[in-house]
């Protein structure tokens, strides 16, 4: 699998701070609310830089951070546009994961009006309806190809 191919996502009950079933009203729309739309086990991006002869970025986190190799993740909060968005991990190590980057011509690290955030990407859906007292709530796909509506009750 390319480093670069984040169209597919993998994610297991094994990330750290992932979302639990639990047998419980609304749970299941809760899970997939995070999973689907917002995504999880956001963490604070403690350093970001980038080298460009590798077109490797490489950002160190707080120890265990739960983010392992091919896992997306979505990065926000830089005030450069080519740091933010979504990247599949090539390398986990300790407090340290690498990812690659496109070109981005003289920037060597990122910078941040507030701070630089990491998360476990989402699938990218959107919540057209929801209606929490009827535990209704429908999700989205962003497909052209072939739209499509989840319906959870």
């Amino acid at each position: 699998m390319t480093t670069k191919n984040i169209k597919v996502k993998y994610i297991t009950s094994d990330l750290i701070n992932s979302p639990t079933l639990k047998n419980e009203f609304g749970s299941l729309n809760a899970l997939l609310k995070i999973v689907l739309t917002e995504g999880f086990n956001q963490k604070k991006v403690e350093s970001y830089l980038y080298d460009s002869s590798s077109k490797t970025a490489t950002i160190n986190l707080p120890l265990n951070h739960g983010f392992t190799v091919n896992t997306v993740i979505e990065i926000e909060g830089a005030t450069e546009a080519v740091f933010n968005g979504q990247f599949r991990v090539k390398t986990s190590e300790g407090i340290r994961i690498t990812f690659e980057l496109e070109s981005s011509e003289g920037l060597s690290e990122a910078s941040t009006a507030s701070e630089i955030t990491v998360k476990v990407a989402p699938l990218g859906y959107t919540i057209p309806y929801e209606n929490e007292e009827e535990g209704v709530i429908c999700f989205k796909n962003k497909s052209l190809k072939s739209p499509a509506i989840l319906k959870s009750i």
